[in-house]
């Protein structure tokens, strides 16, 4: 990819960092400046290597992405000038060559450590007096980010770690209603008869009618008992009248 731009060798350790050497400072430079940079649809996070550079993975919550600034006045075009006006979207690191050198002035290049939960605007004001200027971005080569865990790397809506919040609160949720009833379970009629089923009129009527004949066969029957005892008692009379034979 870069053997046109002097790359003379790579090296790569066992903790996943490349190495690669150029044949000059020239080169390098023109590397870093020339991104964002690709290999198999990952972007390549680059940095300068320096005399006891700590070797460390980083959690992507920044990243240095190049900005392009357009509708920069005149009096701006100088190092801290391009730094204030970069300074709006994130941390300024470096300009390109040809912005450093001033040989066009149509918008600033200029590389950029930004967070991963920032606003990322398109545009912004500065304002100088009474005067103001709507400053244009564009930002170039930046990778998907998650605002749920403030990092680059994928998005939001393929986080892990936020369906997993969003089903455990959820459950949370569902308990803290179980528990606002009581401990009781609320379940939706089908159709059959709940407890507590109260029977129509027609039903009491139907009972009282029963009711009133079993009380009638009951005085009937107590009737005819009372009648058998009259009719025994006589018996016992008649008995006790007969003479007695010896």
């Amino acid at each position: 990819m870069w053997k046109n731009k002097g790359l003379v060798e790579i090296l790569k350790n066992d903790d996943g960092f490349i190495f690669f050497m150029f044949e000059n400072r020239d080169c390098c430079i023109d590397v870093l400046e020339g991104g964002p940079w690709y290999a198999g649809g990952f972007l390549l996070i680059l940095k300068q290597w320096y005399r006891m550079m700590k070797l460390s993975k980083e959690d992507k919550k920044t990243i240095p992405v190049w900005v392009k600034f357009y509708n920069i006045p005149l009096e701006y075009w100088y190092g801290d000038g391009l730094s204030r006006i970069a300074s709006a979207v994130g941390v300024p690191l470096f300009m390109d060559q040809l912005t450093s050198s001033g040989s066009q002035i149509s918008f600033a290049r200029v590389c950029v450590n930004i967070l991963a939960d920032s606003a990322f605007p398109d545009s912004f004001v500065i304002t100088s007096g009474e005067e103001s200027i709507t400053i244009h971005v564009e930002y170039q080569g930046v990778p998907s980010r998650c605002l749920h865990c403030h990092v680059f790397g994928h998005e939001t809506k393929t986080c892990l770690s936020a369906q997993v919040e969003k089903l455990v609160e959820l459950q949370k949720i569902t308990e803290e209603s179980v528990e606002l009833d009581g401990g009781w379970t609320k379940v939706k009629d089908k159709g059959k008869r709940k407890v507590g089923y109260q029977p129509s009129p027609d039903h009491n009527v139907h009972i009282e009618e029963t009711s009133a004949s079993t009380t009638m066969e009951n005085d009937r029957v107590n009737e005819v008992q009372s009648n058998e005892v009259v009719i025994h008692t006589e018996i016992e009379e008649i008995d006790a009248k007969k003479p007695q034979i010896r």
